[in-house]
């Protein structure tokens, strides 16, 4: 009996206290009374991806599901953007369940869950690494309701959710302090933290690359730092052992798109990254210790706003790195003590804390390690300065131990608990203040106007098309990572998406890959033709987004208006408008389009004279690809001029037949001819080489083999109905 009741005792201060803080922060903060579960909290930009990506999780049952509403006509794998974040898929996953497979909903229990389960792995882990009960608490607020978690916001869904943090500073602790008699300071059993590091260490895994990179680089550097501390080799062993279970987490989580790279070939141009990045998103010392943006003292404020006003180079998403004075002063303490080599040694962790603080700073700095990183190995990580949230959680632990040690030396035994609880919520009410918490309050009404104008937009098209149509988006925009068109915003199109759930759209096909060449290449065309060919493609109706054109679309709806001989239907913001396709395309517009070819792996782009003619360059071995719109195969004449700058031999084949075999001069044309018969859909023309390429002499930086010139395609059956 006096276990159960210890047990239960336990229970109410580790978990129920923790989320019953959290909920009243919440409640000061007004999100109850102003933010709406049925209104999106971020509906624009990256927060318009998270909300497709949670539909397609909850239609599809997974992230690496096929698609087959996105990318139409032919559907979209997400597999060349891959995410390791399985275990927040699975909580979308159960969320889903229960709010019947609402996005919207979803969107907002999950980014306000994750203040509570922030709130109860922070205040275990500063409990654990040795502050009282009140401050511990306090600690975790602060953390919980961090510029980061609100500069993260929905947006950067998945980031917002880094509760395994405190969990991997604590298991690094564990690897640095690894003497039994560390190990006793800092309240450990060995059996229970054993089994508790090897689920940590895989839950790292599971919750993105980039925490599951800043965890490697916490629990290498702990082993590391303990081995020379401690003069032993366990730290590191046991160090490596963790990295390992944590790396199989990884590598198994994205298992899946590894695979489809093995079998579909690598894309690169899916999410290209560049060793640059590393600096314009780098960590910058001054955003941390300056005040939060919107702080509630107005001369702080200012003073915050100034350095974004004045123009200060690489101003991004490392704005949400600001500390708060409590954060900040423990980040100055702790890089004091390794600059003049400070100990206290009845606080031996601090040595640890001030070590693991210098390690991410030097990573994460522009121009610092991250950097090298980057520039020698991968650029895949490229935000570095999403290491303060480690930062963070190591500064204000620094502070706070430091607090209570001030307050068991001026106070007696008799009121020191009186006096840590005083100071605790003191530093709570002025931590919360200082961090500007009242942004907690995310106003789902700033979205809510374009919310339900799309809403009810997309509804009455799902009404007009008969179920599983298809609708052709205009303008044309890259996914991922496309960026802005004139005022259309990145994702944008992901809205017809959204808001329905039986029609297919255009918008979402990878980029990189032939499905989305064609389409681009297809957009590209004059208005007559495109319209014949996204018909062909089966399309029936087309959606335009008049903030993706300078003129808000004015001349292309006149156009189509025009070609089509009907008005659009305009959204009540009027920033949508939709035509329907009647199929005209066996009488107004003509022949069934003949196929399109297109450059593939291999290829630099087009290049033209000012006579119109084209080439393209090959790096080397290289494919086109010829996309036959009929139903039936066609037999047609593909016919070209290839240069080279060395002799060489082609040997060129179509659909994996041989074709032909020639031999080419430098700079001197060669004719090619070749009869081809083209099955339905995408047909391949591979080009093998013998001689590797070279870089020419007039100065361009690019390896060249040969060049295909003036590419054309005559097809004698075509136009068969």
């Amino acid at each position: 009996m006096n276990r159960l009741v210890l047990h239960l005792k336990n229970l109410f201060w580790k978990l129920v206290v923790p989320c019953l803080a959290v909920f009243l922060v919440l409640g000061a903060a007004g999100v109850f009374s102003l933010s709406d579960p049925h209104t999106p909290i971020h509906y624009y930009s990256d927060g318009l991806h998270i909300l497709a990506l949670i539909k397609h999780i909850i239609e599809n049952g997974s992230y690496y599901s096929f698609n087959a509403r996105l990318g139409a006509p032919f559907g979209t794998s997400f597999h060349d953007f891959p995410l390791a974040d399985a275990l927040h898929t699975f909580v979308i996953s159960i969320l889903a369940f229960f709010l019947k497979g609402d996005a919207v909903q979803v969107q907002w229990y999950f980014y306000y869950l994750h203040f509570f389960t922030i709130a109860l792995t922070a205040s275990w882990s500063l409990s654990r690494l040795g502050l009282a009960y009140p401050l511990a608490l306090s600690g975790s607020l602060l953390y919980s309701f961090s510029t980061y978690h609100f500069g993260r916001g929905p947006g950067h869904l998945y980031l917002s959710a880094y509760f395994m943090v405190p969990l991997i500073i604590w298991l690094s602790a564990q690897i640095f302090f690894l003497k039994p008699a560390s190990l006793s300071e800092l309240k450990t059993t060995k059996f229970s933290d054993s089994l508790l590091g090897i689920f940590i260490a895989l839950a790292t895994g599971l919750t993105g690359v980039y925490y599951a990179f800043f965890g490697l680089f916490s629990m290498m550097v702990s082993g590391i730092a303990g081995a020379i501390h401690r003069k032993s080799w366990r730290p590191i062993s046991v160090a490596l052992i963790v990295v390992g279970i944590t790396m199989s987490a990884l590598v198994i989580n994205l298992s899946p798109a590894i695979y489809y790279r093995i079998i579909h070939g690598s894309n690169p141009a899916a999410a290209l990254r560049v060793p640059q990045q590393s600096e314009i998103y780098g960590l910058k010392i001054i955003q941390m210790l300056l005040p939060t943006l919107d702080h509630p003292l107005p001369a702080f404020n200012q003073f915050a706003q100034m350095y974004r006003a004045q123009g200060f180079p690489q101003v991004n998403e490392n704005w949400t790195s600001s500390l708060g004075l409590i954060g900040a002063s423990g980040f100055l303490v702790l890089m004091a003590m390794v600059l003049f080599f400070c100990r206290i040694k009845r606080l031996p962790i601090l040595q640890f804390l001030a070590t693991l603080n210098l390690a991410y700073l030097l990573l994460a700095t522009v121009g610092g390690f991250g950097t090298v990183f980057c520039y020698l190995i991968h650029p895949q990580i490229r935000c570095f300065n999403r290491i303060s949230v480690f930062i963070s959680f190591v500064s204000i632990l620094g502070a706070y131990l430091l607090v209570q040690e001030g307050l068991r030396r001026i106070s007696g035994k008799r009121t020191v608990k009186a006096l840590t609880v005083t100071v605790a919520l003191l530093l709570t009410v002025f931590g919360l203040w200082d961090q500007g918490f009242r942004r907690s309050a995310l106003n789902g009404d700033a979205w809510k106007l374009n919310f339900l104008s799309d809403r009810n937009f997309i509804t009455k098209i799902e009404g007009i098309l008969p179920r599983g149509a298809s609708v052709y988006q205009m303008p044309y925009h890259d996914f991922p990572e496309g960026g802005n068109i004139n005022s259309m915003i990145d994702y944008e199109q992901f809205k017809g998406f959204f808001h329905s759930n039986n029609l297919k759209w255009s918008y979402g096909a990878i980029k990189g890959r032939k499905e989305a060449t064609l389409l681009r290449e297809v957009y590209q065309m004059p208005l007559d033709k495109q319209i014949a060919y996204i018909e062909a493609l089966g399309f029936q109706g087309i959606l335009v987004n008049r903030r993706g054109y300078a003129d808000s679309a004015k001349e292309l709806e006149k156009e189509l208006t025009t070609k089509l001989g009907a008005s659009p239907l305009v959204s009540d913001d009027g920033h949508l408008s939709f035509f329907v396709l009647k199929g005209r395309l066996d009488d107004s517009l003509g022949a069934r389009p003949v196929p399109i070819l297109l450059l593939g792996n291999g290829f630099y782009s087009w290049e033209k004279n000012t006579s119109g003619l084209k080439w393209a360059w090959s790096s080397g071995n290289a494919e086109m690809l010829v996309y036959n719109l009929d139903s039936k195969p066609l037999t047609c004449s593909l016919q070209f001029d290839v240069t080279a700058l060395s002799s060489r031999s082609l040997h060129i084949c179509i659909n994996e037949h041989p074709n032909a075999n020639i031999h080419v001069l430098p700079l001197q044309k060669k004719h090619v001819d070749s009869k081809v018969v083209l099955q339905k859909g995408f047909n391949r023309v591979l080009f093998g080489t013998d001689v590797p390429p070279r870089r020419p002499d007039n100065g361009d930086p690019r390896l060249l083999a040969f060049a295909v010139h003036d590419p054309q395609l005559e097809c004698w059956d075509v136009g068969r109905k």
